[in-house]
């Protein structure tokens, strides 16, 4: 999925193959505008909890879509 989005050219930065059985480490607190994770928040698959963690790195006014 990244891969396609990459290709739009609409977004500066695009990560994909994020572990998200992980802290998000590597990315600064309060570093993005705009933070999109997709398909993941199913049953079984990734915590709730871990929405905190994909906020910890969206800026104060920013957005975050999961």
């Amino acid at each position: 999925m990244a891969r396609n989005v990459r290709k739009t050219h609409v977004y500066r930065h695009v990560r994909g193959n994020v572990d998200l059985d992980e802290p998000l480490s590597k990315y600064t607190s309060a570093n993005y505008h705009n933070t999109v994770c997709g398909g993941v928040f199913t049953l079984g698959y990734v915590r709730p909890d871990w929405l905190l963690e994909l906020a910890r790195v969206t800026r104060p006014s920013g957005i975050y879509q999961a």
